[in-house]
């Protein structure tokens, strides 16, 4: 009696616990074809197995504006016994550089001609995930399911194409900017770029590079990477520079602060950037790449010690013992191909009064430019016109 007392007991309250276990559903997901027009992006994800609840869940929608959502668990209020998971709504804003890389991705034609499913090319353990992106704009709607989609596996690009996974990219930039998540870029070398291209294409990244300006064009390289025993790492690439949209009037005065005195046309920046593909062709020089720049974190002068060598556009430093010179005297001879001849003619020493002054003297000057002068069949001389910056 007893036994039959608590039986019944147990399936009346059956459908009680259902009710009070069951969990908020997406207020997105699923994702099907038709969506509002002011809808660019949505992403979907539908897990399975030992993930949170519920399921499915928004991971991301872009609107036009530039309104960004996403939906992520809220915490069970103190006073509920059964830990009740409902999905909350977070917004965020996604900026109109954002916005038009998002549309540029997805009217790719490797975007356009991808697969409609991709099968799981990663298998978990204890669970899996479908993905659906729906990409909305006039005349080239796309929608793409992948399964147990990996933001940081290396085959990527073999597997799914590279707009694709450049847009995924993006996506996760914005996901954890939609948590108030700010990461900085990864920090690396140029060469280390121009080596693993394709794993940075499309991606944010931190370095060093020197950046050299003129009316007509701007790029960036490293002479570092072209040293002698860097191995893999050598490379004689150049990137032709532009600069992001909606900062390009700033960043573009800024790269024009390498025409002053201090910088002479070039200059060791620190910046943050994005690779892309695609060649373009300034006068006699043609670039594979192109490098989007969005920041300036630094921008220092280029003084090289001189060695013996100088180079037309290049700055240097040098010390000599003045005593009562007219004009400096470098530390050691040029150093010059056979047959030649060298000088060096100071365009404006007789406005430097210090070198009249007996001691040790430094001098920071630039070379404006060098003249070879065929003097006979096998003679020639280098003329070598030289501006004095500083002088201590």
């Amino acid at each position: 009696m007893n036994s039959f007392v608590l039986l019944a007991i147990g399936i009346l309250a059956l459908p009680v616990i259902g009710v009070a276990q069951k969990t908020a559903g997406s207020t997105t997901c699923p994702v099907n074809e038709q969506t509002d027009d002011d809808v660019l992006l949505t992403i979907c994800n539908h897990g399975h197995g030992m993930v949170p609840q519920p399921q499915p869940r928004l991971y991301l929608r872009i609107f036009t504006d530039g309104r960004g959502e996403l939906e992520s668990n809220e915490a069970p209020r103190p006073d509920d016994p059964y830990a009740t998971e409902v999905l909350v709504v977070k917004t965020f804003h996604v900026d109109a550089d954002e916005i038009s890389e998002i549309r540029r991705l997805g009217g790719m034609p490797d975007f356009q001609c991808a697969k409609d499913v991709y099968p799981a090319y990663v298998i978990g353990t204890d669970s899996s995930a479908a993905t659906t992106i729906l990409f909305n704009y006039p005349g080239k709607s796309k929608k793409i399911i992948v399964n147990n989609f990996s933001y940081v596996n290396v085959n990527n690009r073999k597997n799914y194409g590279l707009s694709l996974c450049r847009l995924m990219a993006l996506v996760d930039e914005l996901r954890d900017r939609g948590f108030g998540i700010v990461r900085e870029p990864p920090t690396i070398s140029f060469c280390d770029l121009m080596r693993n291209r394709d794993m940075y294409l499309g991606k944010t990244v931190a370095m060093n590079a020197t950046l050299e300006y003129s009316d007509t064009h701007q790029f960036i390289y490293d002479p570092e990477c072209a040293e002698p025993g860097m191995g893999s790492l050598f490379t004689t690439e150049k990137l032709s520079v532009e600069f992001t949209p909606t900062k390009s009037q700033e960043l573009l005065d800024k790269a024009r602060s390498l025409r002053d005195q201090r910088f002479g046309g070039r200059a060791r920046v620190y910046i943050y950037g994005t690779l892309f593909e695609g060649r373009v062709r300034f006068g006699d020089d043609t670039f594979n790449f192109r490098f989007a720049i969005s920041k300036f974190v630094s921008i220092d002068p280029i003084i090289l010690p001189y060695k013996g060598r100088l180079e037309p556009g290049w700055m240097y430093v040098d010390s000599f013992d003045a005593t009562n010179e007219r004009e400096p005297k470098l530390s050691s001879p040029l150093k010059i191909s056979l047959h030649h001849a060298a000088r060096v003619e100071w365009l404006n020493a007789d406005t430097f009064p210090k070198l009249r002054a007996a001691g040790r003297t430094f001098v920071t000057f630039r070379v404006i430019s060098r003249d070879i002068q065929k003097i006979s069949n096998n003679r020639w001389n280098d003329i070598y016109i030289c501006e004095i910056l500083d002088l201590q």
